[in-house]
């Protein structure tokens, strides 16, 4: 009789536990990577996002065909005296002297590691852009590149905007990313 014997069964099923254990094992590992892999992507795709968003919006502040009057930048709206947020104003969206339109007066600020955008004359409240944030920083300079110790005072003067914003995500040491944007309306 040609047939398996129970030991042999035994042995065979053993084997299949352990070949699956270790590739649910690895299974895990991959999955755990995976999900890993793409917080921290989208951690990175959110903080360039951001980052390429503010500096657009710096670069049209002040912006003023029509001579109306206002602060191209407000260096601290959220009146905390860090300089974490910023309040951007120009009449470009179209040039029709007032700041109504899309995206002519806009607030970023974070609180609890989310990135806000408030558009004063359409949100009522602030709306979430990014989350994932640990700090957000701006750093002023005059038209000369000389840093302005007091933004909030001087705000008239800025012409440069550094931007510095870290991320955070679980298990990954914070990201840095930074950039810079030139105020068009005041860059001479």
């Amino acid at each position: 009789m040609g047939g398996f014997s129970l030991v042999e069964l035994l042995i065979v099923v053993a084997f299949l536990a352990i070949m699956l254990g270790v590739l649910g094992g690895s299974i895990i590992v991959v999955a755990h990577n995976y999900v890993s892999q793409r917080q921290l992507i989208e951690a990175q795709n959110n903080a360039r996002v951001a980052l390429d968003t503010m500096v657009r919006f710096i670069r049209m502040a002040g912006n003023n065909p029509q001579g109306i009057t206002f602060d191209a930048i407000e260096p601290d709206p959220d009146g905390n005296t860090q300089a974490d947020s910023i309040q951007l104003q120009g009449d470009w969206n179209p040039a029709d002297g007032d700041l109504t339109d899309r995206y002519e007066n806009i607030i970023f600020t974070t609180n609890n590691g989310v990135l806000y955008k408030e558009e004063l004359s359409f949100d009522t409240n602030p709306v979430e852009f990014v989350d994932s944030i640990e700090s957000l920083t701006f750093t002023y300079r005059d038209a000369d590149n000389v840093p302005i110790a007091d933004p909030i005072s001087n705000n008239g003067d800025i012409a440069f905007v550094d931007i510095e914003l870290r991320t955070q995500v679980p298990n990954v040491p914070a990201m840095v990313f930074k950039s810079s944007a030139t105020m068009r309306a005041r860059r001479e």
